[in-house]
């Protein structure tokens, strides 16, 4: 039970980070200054848009294990599930952590909380804010993969198998004429 719990963690986190990365997106493209006007605005919300794909990918990858996690337990799938997932979570870190929350576009976007128009200004906060937000988020995200790791090596350590072989064999002996064979097993 603790195991589908944690997958079931697994997936609420990934859940709210697809909503956070939306909800960014909607900021960037909708409340933002035009594309035209600030290049900006794309080279953020092209890579929201990609990472967004690619976590309902992890998130679909988390519900396999969910299941597999279920009872009966297929622990090969759902280990296969964590570890696709996990892989999955890691390079969408890492891609967010040098596209969205490089140095230079965190830079970029603090730049123009200064801005002489308000509108901008504002939506600079916002989209500060956000990203900071969905940082959280993978932090959090993170201690749930760490939690199903956790729960996955625990349960597979109380259903351990125990083999015992044991010898069987026959001894035969060629009879000198007119005895019987002896067998012992």
């Amino acid at each position: 039970m603790a195991l589908e719990n944690a997958f079931q963690r697994l997936c609420a986190e990934l859940q709210g980070l697809i909503e956070a990365l939306e909800s960014l997106l909607i900021t960037i493209r909708e409340d933002g200054p035009r594309a035209d006007d600030f290049a900006l605005v794309d080279h953020l919300a092209d890579p929201a848009e990609d990472l967004t794909q690619r976590l309902r990918e992890a998130l679909n990858t988390a519900r396999a294990g969910l299941k597999a996690a279920g009872h009966p337990l297929d622990g090969d799938a759902a280990r296969h599930a964590l570890i696709n997932c996990h892989e999955q979570c890691q390079a969408i870190v890492v891609s967010f952590a040098s596209t969205i929350a490089s140095f230079h576009r965190l830079r970029e976007v603090s730049a123009l909380q200064s801005h002489r128009t308000r509108g901008v200004a504002g939506w600079a906060g916002t989209v500060m804010r956000s990203i900071e937000s969905i940082q959280r988020r993978f932090f959090e995200l993170s201690e749930s993969l760490l939690r199903c790791w956790e729960d996955f090596t625990e349960r597979m350590g109380t259903t351990s198998v125990s083999v015992h072989s044991t010898n069987i064999g026959q001894h035969l002996e060629v009879p000198a004429e007119g005895h019987a064979i002896d067998r012992a097993t």
